[in-house]
């Protein structure tokens, strides 16, 4: 190991206050200590020697009987002032530390960093077998943490535990309060932003220790980069044992190990670079089940939200030049709707969105999005309002429904609101598990029998009278008809179907039987883009 970086780190994890003295050649590769007290029967230039600066001198007059010629170490704890001119034609590199400083203590500390460096390549092949396993990134993260013999945790960029192994003792420090729900807690980010550890590990991206406040705690802290982009953070708390030597190497061998993994992650692949990916992926699946939680979650990614909140679920076609372009897609419906948090997800594109007014979509936007999935061959559904963003796993079913919701205004393609496909989702799954003509109303199958003999329109004037709310002037005028005449078939149809047309229940089970007809016809219709569907 070089003696300069020997040092920097014996300062860095061990707070040794070394200064130098003499120093001829800091790039030597030291590969063993001694301690010295007396003159050591052999000088190697490989090897740190540390001794108090009073037996430092009698080794000096040592030295001189020898004639050395080779470069020395020293690392000499100043009990007395160092008085020492090299002499000519020989190289010392002499480094002193304060009085106090333990002899043994130091020489353990460097000991076990040197061991550490012969270790590492052992420890490096036992990681990359991990990785070739291929068991996922929580075997790299168990592996990892039975070396260091600590505990470790790994956060996505928007502060969600994407893998953690804790080896907690009884006695030593307890990890409880730094996650919860899945996530680093606010508490534990904020005060990690005031010590600026994210700021100061994803841009220098090299390992930071770093003491937490108000305790002993010590934390070693690395970002993990996908084509230099920070993705995640890798915390290992000394909950065990103190930091070593091979803590360090082993932090930056495990983000490029941690990087290769999550780049074989679909999910992530796509949307790792979004803060919010894995707080939507949460959201969509439940995970997250307290309204409090989720307000801090957002709070903690920057994102606003609103009282009111609807989802986006939007699936791609048969074809295989759409399913290719699924991220190219997803892009320019980011461009499209740029406040909706979108993901892609289970080979879907999935939006949350949260706005300060209770409406989804103005007619533009509307009408620039049904272009937009006609043209790419997009099933997009979009759920109902809600107000509690707990309720998100309902809703994104909702919307998924409205996607899969066949009817005759939207056969494949488009954009359906779940409230306008509600009556033919309700259909739709109905059929799937009955006979339809079960659920066909009785009295209206006798007008359909009666309306097709005689072709006298009684069962449009029906549905339009049921359609247009019994308002008699507005269906008049969608059927261009007198209002005697109407008036004129309604008493006809109350007659044939001895029906109270008045009467509520009945309003709804005529409507649902003409919902179900529309529905069977379009079915049954053989049209082209509901058979390319199946």
């Amino acid at each position: 190991m070089e003696l300069k970086k020997l040092m920097n780190f014996l300062n860095e994890c061990y707070a040794v206050q070394e200064k130098i003295y003499l120093l001829s050649d800091a790039s030597i590769q030291i590969q063993t200590c001694e301690t010295l007290e007396g003159m050591p029967h052999d000088i190697l230039s490989s090897c740190l020697y540390l001794c108090h600066t009073t037996e430092f001198f009698d080794i000096m007059e040592s030295l001189k009987q020898k004639d050395n010629r080779n470069l020395i170490n020293f690392l000499l704890i100043e009990n007395e002032p160092l008085s020492f001119r090299c002499p000519l034609n020989e190289q010392y590199n002499i480094y002193l530390l304060p009085e106090k400083t333990n002899l043994i203590e130091i020489y353990d500390s460097i000991s076990s960093t040197l061991d550490d460096e012969r270790r590492y390549p052992d420890v490096m092949n036992l990681l990359l077998e991990t990785l070739y396993q291929s068991n996922g990134l929580q075997s790299i993260v168990n592996t990892a943490a039975d070396i260091v013999e600590n505990s470790i945790l790994i956060n996505d960029i928007s502060y969600h535990v994407i893998a953690k192994s804790y080896r907690t003792v009884s006695g030593k420090i307890s990890l409880e309060g730094v996650t919860g729900n899945g996530f680093i807690t606010e508490n534990t980010v904020d005060s990690m932003r005031n010590q600026g550890v994210f700021r100061v590990i994803r841009q220098t991206k090299k390992p930071l220790l770093k003491q937490q406040e108000g305790t002993q705690n010590r934390w070693l802290f690395h970002s993990v980069c996908i084509n230099d982009i920070p993705v995640a953070d890798i915390a290992i708390f000394a909950d065990n044992r103190p930091f070593r030597y091979i803590d360090f190497l082993l932090t930056e061998l495990l983000c490029k190990i941690v990087a290769i993994e999550l780049q074989k992650d679909e999910f992530y692949k796509r949307n790792g670079n979004m803060a919010y990916s894995y707080f939507i992926h949460d959201l969509l699946r439940g995970t997250l089940n307290k309204k409090g939680v989720i307000i801090q979650r957002a709070k903690m990614l920057g994102l606003k939200l609103y009282d009111s909140y609807w989802i986006a679920v939007a699936k791609i076609g048969n074809s295989e030049t759409s399913r290719n372009n699924i991220d190219y897609i997803a892009s320019q419906m980011r461009i499209l709707l740029p406040e909706g948090k979108w993901i892609v997800y289970q080979q879907m594109i999935i939006a949350l969105f949260s706005r300060s007014e209770e409406k989804k979509l103005s007619s533009h936007e509307q009408m620039q999005l049904e272009h937009f999935a006609v043209e790419n061959q997009l099933s997009i559904g979009l759920s109902d309002l809600f107000y509690d963003p707990v309720q998100t796993p309902l809703y994104y079913v909702q919307a998924l429904h409205a996607c899969n919701t066949i009817t005759p205004e939207k056969t494949v393609y488009g954009v359906k609101a779940f409230s306008d496909v509600l009556v033919y989702h309700i259909i739709q799954v109905m059929v799937q598990q009955h006979d339809y003509r079960e659920m066909l109303h009785p009295a209206l199958i006798k007008l359909e029998e009666y309306d097709g003999r005689y072709n006298n329109g009684l069962m449009s004037t029906l549905k339009q009278y049921l359609l247009c709310a019994r308002n008699m002037t507005k269906i008049a005028a969608v059927l261009n008809i007198h209002r005697n005449t109407l008036l004129y078939r309604l008493n006809r149809i109350k007659e044939i179907t001895n029906l109270d047309l008045e009467n509520g229940d009945e309003f709804v089970k005529m409507m649902l039987h003409i919902k179900i007809k529309e529905y069977i016809t379009f079915r049954e219709s053989g049209s082209r883009k509901y058979s390319s569907s199946q």
